[in-house]
């Protein structure tokens, strides 16, 4: 009996314990800053999506320039600069997309009043990304698909973000400028006009999850739970309007209708469930790689992505 009573007492002191705390695998996400394209990974932190799946999300600011070398000596485990991992993956880097956020560029190219019709900057001055980069490329192509030599336009790159280029427009530096929410909203205030929203005429693979493609064989199942996350992630940012809306404001300095605004603009250019088209993964290439006819298939990878949709029951895109 009083074996019994000990045993008992032994249980219930036991129970009595706290739990075990399981640590989190470190996942290393390299993205450029807070954007509206980065809120369902902050979003599915808070929603503890990626901690369900044993999995902590960590978001480190690196620059695209800095990204992919050290995604190659494996510094990092993941970066979102999707069109840019394309791109170097047919240069032999050893980057491989996984999943898609985007399939098309969130810029305005905004400009003086006077300028009311693309083929009206032929002659003028336009500020874009650095350039040679995805910004200026993409202005360049839309430029010659609305009949303009681009060769005729001064393009003028490498000052800095969205917020530099709006000073060079307010000032008369420049007659265009490529810009992202908020700074095209402020930009409408200041009676620029909005020349074109760059979704509208353009598709492009410009965010995402890239990995290093030596990843797909030695951590498959991390990467399968971290994919999970990433479309748990996803799918609830874009449904659920007023939370993401409240982080935007939140996050990104934004009045709500601006924020709203954000959204909108959020939506047009998301894919649906992390896949993006076959046109927005060609277009990241430069002319030398669409020369090699580089495949689809060699570009990205979604067969990780189709495996886990398929056991969440979601339809791909």
């Amino acid at each position: 009996m009083a074996r019994s009573l000990q045993l008992a007492l032994l249980l219930i002191f036991s129970l009595s314990l706290p739990r075990p705390v399981f640590s989190l695998e470190d996942f290393l996400m390299g993205i450029s800053n807070k954007h509206a394209s980065t809120a369902y990974l902050y979003l599915g932190k808070e929603r503890r999506f990626f901690a369900e799946e044993g999995i902590d999300l960590k978001l480190i600011f690196i620059p695209v320039s800095v990204a992919p070398t050290a995604l190659t000596a494996r510094q990092i485990d993941g970066m979102e600069y999707g069109s840019s991992g394309i791109l170097l993956r047919t240069r032999g880097a050893p980057l491989m997309t996984l999943f898609s956020q985007s399939y098309k560029p969130g810029w305005f190219l905004m400009s003086s009043p006077s300028v009311t019709d693309l083929r009206q900057l032929s002659g003028k001055t336009v500020t874009v990304g650095s350039l040679g980069s995805g910004s200026h490329n993409v202005t360049v192509e839309i430029l010659k698909q609305a009949g303009v030599n681009p060769d005729t336009v001064v393009f003028i790159g490498g000052r800095g973000g969205s917020d530099v280029r709006l000073q060079m427009l307010s000032s008369g530096a420049v007659q265009a400028a490529n810009l992202v929410s908020p700074y095209n909203f402020m930009a409408e205030k200041q009676g620029f006009r909005t020349l074109m929203f760059y979704g509208d005429r353009f598709e492009l693979a410009q965010f995402g999850l890239i990995v290093n493609e030596s990843s797909l064989k030695s951590r498959k199942p991390f990467l399968k739970r971290a994919l999970r996350a990433f479309v748990k992630s996803h799918l609830y940012t874009l449904s659920h309007r007023e939370e993401t809306v409240k982080w935007v404001a939140e996050n990104l300095k934004m009045d709500k209708e601006n924020a709203e605004r954000t959204f909108d603009v959020l939506l047009k250019v998301s894919t649906r469930s992390g896949i993006a088209s076959d046109s927005s993964i060609q277009n990241s290439l430069d002319q030398t790689a669409r020369s090699e006819s580089a495949k689809k298939t060699e570009l990205v990878d979604y067969g990780l992505l189709r495996e886990v949709l398929r056991e969440m029951g979601v339809k791909p895109d």
